[in-house]
């Protein structure tokens, strides 16, 4: 066994071997692989997240805090920034997603990580149709107040779940192939988390959405991020280890 002194009190503390070593091996392995257990922690976050939501919605469909943000928002509107969130949710739709997605998958193929840029073409495309069965599965009609004019259900939102996708794997993929410099990584995993913010509070402000609408969103594209991170992150041990 191996003790531990604290310094406040100056006792010991015994850490039995059979919870220091998995510990330590845990600890080492995802100092080795940083980006699989980012993956985990984010997987762990929207199955915690995307649950309660559900649970929440069988409890009593809308929850007081669904209410009380609509209604504290309700005041709020105003031109420049009805446009502004109009824009923002327009960046995850045809044509405009485009600027977002083929400029990576230029870059992704200019470094031979075709399998990074099927992955990206592919999961998006995926997490629309998931989506859209979940709507339909769950029903939930759109907020009555709605500004502007959406159609199909409302739980869980589809911009949420799909910025959580292609915002993160954006941010991962810049982060993990294309940048070198490490404030550079942040910069660009920071911008991720910023859109992918800014997404779920334009739908909301829109009143397209409720906020579980969103929170619920979330937690499901944290779930198809962490799942498409962890198999990049599989191939490229894979394709490391089959490398002469």
């Amino acid at each position: 066994m191996k003790r531990i002194v604290s310094a406040r009190e100056g006792s010991a503390v015994i850490v039995p071997a059979w919870i220091r070593t998995p510990l330590l091996a845990l600890w080492a392995w995802m100092l080795r692989h940083p980006w699989s257990a980012l993956a985990l922690i984010i997987a762990g976050l929207g199955i915690r997240v995307f649950g309660e939501m559900v649970d929440e919605f069988y409890e009593q469909e809308l929850s007081p805090v669904d209410l009380r943000l609509q209604a504290a928002l309700q005041p709020y509107h105003a031109p420049a920034l009805d446009t502004a969130a109009r824009l923002i949710s327009d960046l995850l739709v045809l044509p405009w997603i485009a600027l977002l997605i083929v400029p990576m998958l230029i870059g992704l193929l200019a470094q031979r990580r075709e399998v990074a840029a099927l992955v990206f073409l592919l999961v998006p495309a995926f997490t629309g149709l998931l989506v859209e069965m979940l709507k339909l599965l769950f029903g939930r009609e759109r907020p009555p107040t709605a500004i502007i004019d959406e159609i199909g259900h409302s739980f869980p939102s589809g911009h949420a779940t799909g910025s959580v996708v292609v915002y993160g794997l954006l941010g991962y993929l810049t982060a993990r192939f294309l940048l070198r410099a490490r404030w550079a990584r942040g910069i660009a995993l920071a911008l991720a988390a910023l859109m992918i913010l800014l997404t779920g509070l334009a739908r909301v402000y829109l009143h397209v959405h409720y906020p579980s609408d969103v929170a619920a969103g979330w937690g499901a594209g944290a779930i198809i991020l962490a799942g498409a991170i962890l198999f990049l992150e599989a191939w490229e041990r894979r394709a490391g280890s089959a490398s002469p």
